[in-house]
């Protein structure tokens, strides 16, 4: 694209043999490196977050079938197939099974829903040599994979991945 812009650019400077004067290639150089110095900007915010979608939320609430419904209104409004919808439950899973499924991309659709119970990072203090593998997943998530967090109880604002999940996690409170 960027390509076919310089080139349109330059046959909008010069005349219709090609010869074109130094100030419509000097012109044209500068409207292509811009357009790269705008390419690249692009991507340096996008991996910085701050156009990203929401991929990773958390529901907070003290009652578990609200929580449990405010995710479901979600997962119908993420429009995403059933069966791309998984369900972990950390007090059954180890974290390290967690994040390989957030890590994993989905063979049978475009996007896949991971909804994660009672994950303990938020409220306990653990010595989990994945946890800060997680912390970095916060930072660069899956683009095909949206988390939703489900926590029926407060959170620890010393612990890091809570400190983290302020940053990058949309918080709901139900």
């Amino acid at each position: 694209k960027i390509t076919q812009s310089w080139r349109n650019h330059l046959s909008d400077e010069g005349s219709s043999n090609h010869h074109f004067s130094q100030s419509a290639i000097l012109s044209s150089i500068s409207h292509f490196s811009a357009q790269i110095r705008l390419k690249y900007s692009i991507i340096f915010i996008r991996k910085e977050g701050d156009f990203m979608p929401d991929l990773m939320y958390l529901y907070i609430g003290n009652d578990s079938f609200l929580v449990e419904n405010a995710v479901e209104q979600l997962v119908k409004k993420l429009d995403v197939d059933p069966f791309n919808v998984l369900t972990y439950d950390l007090e059954e899973h180890d974290l390290d099974e967690l994040l390989q499924e957030m890590n994993t991309i989905s063979f049978f659709a475009d996007k896949k829903i991971i909804k994660v119970k009672h994950p303990w990072f938020f409220y306990e203090e653990r010595n989990d040599d994945y946890l800060p593998d997680l912390i970095k997943y916060f930072h660069s998530p899956n683009e095909d994979t949206t988390i939703i967090f489900m926590l029926e109880r407060g959170m620890d604002s010393s612990l890091p991945a809570t400190k983290e999940a302020k940053k990058y996690v949309r918080i709901e409170t139900v």
